[in-house]
């Protein structure tokens, strides 16, 4: 690295080492004056109080003498060791309360194991503090990689600050709180069970991850609503860890706070730009975190609401798409596959019923056929009549868009079965249907008007899959498929070839194919 970069790092893995166990000091400190509050106990909330003041006046000291835009300004004022012992001095006397009043009280409390369990963690936590302080004249004169103590730490603090740049050389009265489910994740065990204890007292439910591969485990195992993640791990970082979420389109939405003891500007710019919600410095003011994480939550749920609301007029892929990118008018070319599909002699069966029995029967008909699409992933996108069109592979890319639509018109031909038994034990006609299959490329988009659109797709592919359809009723078989479908399929599909066809429209006659269970 750099002289500047190494200075930074320096400088940032300090204020990292000094402020973890403050996070505890005060962390801790808090939630056992909640608890003597809600008992009533005022001789404890006193010694107590003292603790977390020192804690705060700890945090106040360090946040000034460590201030980045102060050092940037006016340099350590002295050499690293002269500017060590300094620190030391004046981080020992507020520290002298929290050791000594933690250790009156543990006297005290006797048997009171969760208070005392507490108390016990902010002893321990200051203890840590105390030998840092007491060593951080060698810590003043080494290089980050050279402090045995936080040798790993310092090693994580360099990796983040390499990764950070400056923004321009980069290519690339409350409501109540809304609850949900959240997962923090933080290498530093303290760090967790602070934080996650907080949250739980705000009605949360808290999971915890120790790692960044960890938390990506979890989140592609079960859904979140907020993730609140540590900046500063080992192996993979939090950045790292925020682009595979981002890139991801099944874990991208899921809000993130970033969290860390780094206060840099470019750190907390390049969260945002990377897609993070927010960012919360170490350690953290629960007042302002409460209304953080309920901020998120509630852009979370109107986005869940939106979602549903789209749901209702479109399908799961269009609404995806629309929440994602937008609405505009326009398309584009994509690879993809189209399907028609029409039921054989309608006007005749029409003929036969009154209006309101051919009406019900095409309900019930496209609730089998609508269902059968869906469960391969495709989307029905016109009903005309008794016919319809569906598309797989647009709007949400699918490699095997080929063989989804296949299986699909497979399902369907097994729902006709299924159909057929109900209409006759209702004493109707039974129906037979025909199958058209295309692939390849189609211009996918919005056609209509701001004010009235539906997502398509229009193409040669799109009209030879119609064409397909009507030639079912030429060659007596419900599924037939052009070169292109074929090619997309393995030898779990049984497919005929059905010579070469002059179809309505083309100049040249083409290979089609029938498909049939196996």
């Amino acid at each position: 690295m750099s002289d500047s970069l190494t200075e930074r790092a320096w400088l940032a893995n300090l204020r990292h080492e000094l402020r973890t166990p403050i996070n505890a000091i005060i962390g801790y400190s808090e939630m056992l004056l909640e608890d003597a509050a809600d008992r009533g106990d005022e001789r404890l909330s006193a010694d107590l109080q003292k603790i977390q003041t020192a804690g705060s006046q700890l945090l106040a000291r360090v946040n000034e003498i460590l201030d980045p835009a102060r050092i940037e300004t006016e340099g350590l004022g002295a050499d690293r060791e002269t500017f060590g012992a300094n620190l030391r001095h004046e981080l020992r006397t507020p520290l002298s309360a929290v050791i000594g009043y933690t250790e009156m009280l543990l006297e005290e409390q006797g048997g009171q194991e969760e208070m005392r369990g507490d108390l016990e963690k902010i002893h321990a936590a200051a203890e840590r503090f105390l030998a840092f302080i007491n060593d951080i004249v060698h810590v003043s004169t080494a290089e980050p990689g050279e402090v045995p103590q936080s040798a790993e730490s310092a090693a994580m603090v360099a990796d983040v600050v390499r990764t950070i740049q400056p923004v321009e050389s980069e290519g690339i009265a409350a409501n109540p709180i809304e609850c949900g489910v959240l997962l923090v994740v933080d290498d530093n065990e303290i760090n967790r069970d602070v934080l996650s204890r907080r949250l739980e007292r705000q009605g949360h439910r808290v999971e915890t991850g120790a790692n960044g591969q960890q938390a990506l485990d979890m989140v592609r195992a079960k859904p979140y609503d907020l993730i609140l993640l540590d900046l500063m791990m080992p192996e993979m970082n939090g950045y790292q860890v925020l682009q595979h979420l981002k890139a991801d389109a099944l874990l991208r939405d899921i809000p993130v706070i970033m969290i860390s003891a780094l206060d840099e500007v470019d750190t907390v710019v390049r969260c945002i730009e990377m897609g993070a919600e927010d960012y919360m410095p170490k350690p953290f003011n629960p007042v302002l975190l409460k209304a953080r994480i309920g901020a998120c939550l509630e852009k979370k749920r109107l986005r869940d609401r939106q979602r549903e609301l789209f749901g209702k007029f479109a399908t799961k892929e269009v609404a995806e798409e629309l929440l994602r990118y937008g609405f505009s008018l326009g398309g584009k070319m994509v690879e993809a596959t189209a399907m028609f599909s029409d039921i054989r002699s309608f006007t005749t069966i029409t003929e036969s019923q009154t209006p309101a029995a051919t009406i019900e029967m095409l309900n019930r008909y496209f609730s089998y056929m609508v269902d059968a699409i869906g469960e391969e992933g495709g989307i029905v996108n016109q009903i005309v009549g008794d016919g319809l069109m569906a598309i797989f592979g647009a709007p949400l890319p699918r490699v095997d868009h080929r063989a989804r639509a296949t299986r699909a018109a497979l399902k369907m031909c097994e729902r006709i079965e299924q159909f057929n038994r109900e209409q006759a034990a209702m004493n109707l006609p039974p129906i037979r249907i025909g199958i058209g299959i295309a692939a390849g490329e189609v211009i996918a988009g919005y056609t209509g008007t701001e004010a009235r659109a539906t997502y398509t797709c229009v193409g040669d592919t799109v009209n030879l899959a119609a064409r397909l359809e009507s030639h079912t009723k030429v060659v007596g078989q419900p599924i037939l498929i052009n070169e292109m479908a074929r090619l997309g399929l393995d030898d779990t599909f049984q497919v005929e070839e059905r010579g070469t066809v002059q179809l309505k429209g083309k100049t040249q006659a083409i290979p089609v194919y029938s498909v049939s269970a196996t």
